[in-house]
């Protein structure tokens, strides 16, 4: 959390007003084999968030969904039940209830962040006033776009900012489209182009923190070795973040 109240939030504030508002899956252990974590949470967790507007919700069962059963069809690239499978709509579901609670605010700028990372560098403000200026804008992590697109945190404008956030209505016509084992990152990608919004890669990093405070060693590399299109746009997003900052000078 001082991470992101130094980094992310007094950025924000030199640019304006800042409105913070959390949806929050409230759980009381994780045991994940895929990222090697199993024990109890600290509970003390969710209070340093108690300060901010916001829910905590028990983790809803999302295995009877459609969604869910039509990424099970394609397989589980991480291997298991699909538990990971189960945790990727989790978070999208988080993602849609925060973008519920701050859609009608009118806001210039929405920025949605994991509270399970440790942000190493600050946010750019050129790159929120920016944003503001272009509703269709989203800024991305410009590292790890695997298969699609780096899905950890954005800047986005309003209308970006809904694309963003709503794009598990779109698993079913993703799996329909695309062979092999779902990814997340593909399908913000998709949702991306299909809505026509204009990424920009930030060279902003940020490391998972796991069970116990353990920090996830990153490779902030914008070096893409997926498909030629997924690294055609990568290129182009870090390209207009390059002018972007020309611009500025």
């Amino acid at each position: 959390m001082p991470s992101i109240e130094s980094r992310m939030l007094e950025p924000l504030r030199r640019c304006g007003r800042v409105r913070v508002t959390c949806h929050l899956l409230h759980q009381r252990r994780i045991d994940n084999p895929r990222s090697g974590e199993t024990g109890d949470l600290d509970p003390s967790n969710y209070d340093v968030l108690a300060s901010y507007a916001g829910q905590r919700e028990t983790p809803p069962d999302l295995r009877d969904s459609a969604a869910y059963r039509a990424i099970r069809q394609h397989g589980d690239r991480w291997g298991g039940d699909g538990g990971s499978l189960h945790n990727a709509l989790l978070q999208l579901h988080a993602l849609e209830s925060a973008w519920d609670r701050v859609r009608m605010d009118a806001s210039d700028v929405i920025v949605y962040l994991r509270p399970d990372l440790l942000y190493h560098d600050s946010l750019d403000p050129g790159i929120v006033r920016h944003v503001a200026r272009h509703p269709s804008v989203c800024a991305l992590p410009g590292w790890q776009w695997h298969r699609g697109c780096n899905d950890r945190f954005a800047v986005c404008g309003p209308r970006a900012a809904e694309v963003y956030a709503t794009r598990a209505h779109l698993i079913e016509e993703w799996c329909r489209g695309h062979r092999g084992p779902f990814e997340p990152e593909a399908l913000l990608a998709f949702a991306l182009r299909r809505g026509n919004v204009h990424v920009v890669a930030m060279p902003l990093r940020a490391s998972r923190v796991r069970l116990g405070g353990r920090v996830h060693d990153e490779r902030f590399t914008g070096r893409c070795l997926e498909s030629p299109g997924v690294r055609l746009r990568l290129w182009q997003a870090r390209l207009a973040y390059t002018l972007l900052r020309f611009e500025r000078s």
